[in-house]
Parts: structure tokens; sequence; C-alpha cells
């Protein structure tokens, strides 16, 4: 029921004030107050909008090239058991790369400002190949071998059937892509010490010892991957009703 969940928000915040009060000081635990005013004030300021901007196309752009990737590598995989068993140890060996060195080692080699995107890619092209591949092997295989009877291109089989197929697995995929790899950008953009961006401005909070703004600009990262998430939500909504 939605009035637990308003509920359980308001438990939250109440006990996230009563902390507050209870510390007595804002640098360490600022009041639920505190943050939303400043979260308030940021919508008044262009900083809010150039600073999410940037992060935003630098996920997008690493969370694109990561779908086209696994969607070519996902679907060749699906088809062809040789190509899956070659992938296989790479995609093993990328899931288990803590994210952190993938995050060194970009930064080294390409600087700070060309690294999100693709430390982006790095992070979310095994978890987009792994949902487009799970949703290949669930597909019938019947319906392959019959497809392949007819005088049909691989361009149209894959339109007309192993996309629609793929369909809710991969909405599925790039929500949840889109979601970490929000996450893992704005990291990437604190350790490269971006020019601009959700993550140096978090930085800054840090350097000047401004904790509200620290919390009002995380504040605003639940809020932007709230959106998200609901328009694909909304989007996977309208396409499975329309099917």
């Amino acid at each position: 029921m939605r009035y637990r969940q308003v509920l359980s928000w308001i438990v939250i915040i109440a006990g996230w004030q009563i902390a507050s009060i209870f510390v007595g000081n804002s640098l360490l635990l600022p009041s639920f107050t505190e943050v939303l005013l400043r979260m308030i004030s940021l919508m008044f300021q262009s900083e809010l909008y150039s600073n999410a901007t940037a992060t935003l196309v630098r996920v997008v752009i690493g969370c694109g090239w990561a779908l086209v990737f696994a969607l070519l590598t996902g679907i060749s995989s699906g088809l062809k058991k040789n190509v899956r068993e070659w992938l296989t140890p790479l995609v093993t060996l990328s899931k288990t790369i803590p994210n952190i060195t993938y995050m060194f080692m970009v930064l080294v080699w390409l600087g700070s400002e060309g690294s999100v995107t693709v430390i982006v890619f790095l992070i979310l092209f095994p978890v987009l190949y792994s949902q487009i591949l799970s949703g290949m092997m669930s597909i019938n295989p019947e319906l392959l071998d019959v497809s392949r009877m007819y005088p049909e291109t691989f361009l149209n089989r894959l339109t007309k059937v192993i996309m629609p197929m793929l369909w809710h697995s991969l909405m599925e995929g790039i929500k949840t892509a889109l979601s970490l790899g929000f996450k893992v950008g704005v990291m990437a953009e604190i350790l490269g010490q971006v020019q601009t961006g959700i993550g140096q401005q978090l930085y800054l909070g840090r350097i000047n010892l401004d904790m509200v703004a620290i919390f009002a600009w995380t504040g605003w990262m639940i809020l932007l991957s709230v959106l998200i998430d609901f328009i694909l939500n909304a989007v996977i909504t309208v396409s499975e009703r329309d099917r």
C-alpha cells in the first residue's frame, strides 16, 4: 500500500531530523530542513542544470555504447554457441575486476575529462551483456528454427522475431544499467576531478567541509535516479500494453 511507503518516508525524515538535533553539528549531520532549503536554492541556480546535464550526458553516452556492444555480442552469443564460449572468459573477467580498478586504470590512460564515459562503458557492458544473453537463452529455440525456414533476411528475423522477444529483458537491463551507471559516473567524476558535473560539486563540498552541499547534491542525484526509473517504467508499461 502507498500509505505505508509515505509513512516509511515520514519515519526516515523524522529520524534524520531528530538525529541531527541530537548531534547538534551541521558539519557532521545537517538537518533535513537545511538540506531541503539548499536543494530548493539550487533549483534557481544554473549550476544545478549545467552540472546535472554534464553528468547525464556522460552516463547516457557510456550506457549507449555499452548497449550497442552488448546487443551485438549478446545476440551473437545467444545464436552461436562458439561465440558464447569465446566471450565467456572475457565477460567473467570484466565482472570480477573491481570498479575502482577500472577507474584508476582509465584515469591514468585517458585523464579526467575523457575517462568517465569509458568507465561507465566498461562497467555496464557485462551487466547488459548478461541481461541480453539471458533473454536470448530464454527464447524457445523452435521459434528461431521456424524463422530460419522462411526466406527472410537476418535483419527481418532480428526485428520481427528476436527483438520483440528480447524487449522486456532489454528494458529491464537498461533500467538497471542507467541506475548503476549514474552512481559509477558520479564516482568517476569525483576521482577524476572533472571541471563540470555532480561529482565535481560533491568533491568541492568535501574539500570545503560543506556537508549540507554534499547532502543536497546527493538528494538531487536521488531525485534524478527516481525520475529516470519512472520514465523507463512508463516506457516499459506502454510498450507492453501496445504489444
